[in-house]
């Protein structure tokens, strides 16, 4: 606040004019990520799969409801680093252990988790988190995430279909 010299008045009220700009413009770009964080945030968290989101630097960056339930951790878990979560969670191991793995997801048999009081079936799916990277061309790893895919319904038929062939023929 610079009253009495014009000069200095004049430029005292530019740059107040453009701080205030720049608090507008940050604000708005703030709350505009933190809606678009919100949404996602709402999408995983009403897909009925089980979805682990992990860092380039292997912290879990978001679980859904389904992957708490069915990994049996609490929601203290995301923003820790995953290799310290898993020293006490087997199947998070057997995840995280996945995620560098090259064979195929489709070649993987299904994993057998007992959660919600039965036995169920699930295929793993791993997909890499990847974006544009400086320069506009070269892609770069951010992360990824892994996908538990229920197939318990279908593990069942094929049981099912395998008794009556083995009693049928016998």
């Amino acid at each position: 606040d610079f009253p009495g010299n014009r000069e200095f008045e004049s430029v005292a009220e530019s740059f107040n004019d453009m701080a205030a700009k720049l608090d507008e413009y940050r604000r708005s770009s703030l709350d505009d990520l933190m809606t678009a964080k919100k949404r996602i945030e709402a999408i995983v968290d009403t897909l009925h799969e089980p979805i682990v989101g992990l860092g380039p630097d292997r912290r879990i960056l978001f679980m859904n409801r389904e992957a708490f339930s069915v990994l049996n951790l609490r929601e203290d878990a995301v923003g820790r680093d995953a290799a310290e979560v898993a020293l006490s969670n087997d199947l998070l191991r057997r995840l995280v252990r996945g995620v560098n793995d090259t064979k195929k997801d489709a070649d993987k048999e299904p994993l057998k988790i007992y959660a919600d009081n039965k036995e169920s079936y699930f295929q793993v799916k791993y997909m890499e988190i990847t974006m544009r990277g400086n320069d506009g061309v070269t892609m770069e790893k951010r992360g990824d995430v892994i996908m538990l895919k229920n197939v318990t319904e279908f593990q069942e038929l094929d049981t099912a279909k395998t008794t009556f062939i083995s009693t049928v023929s016998h």
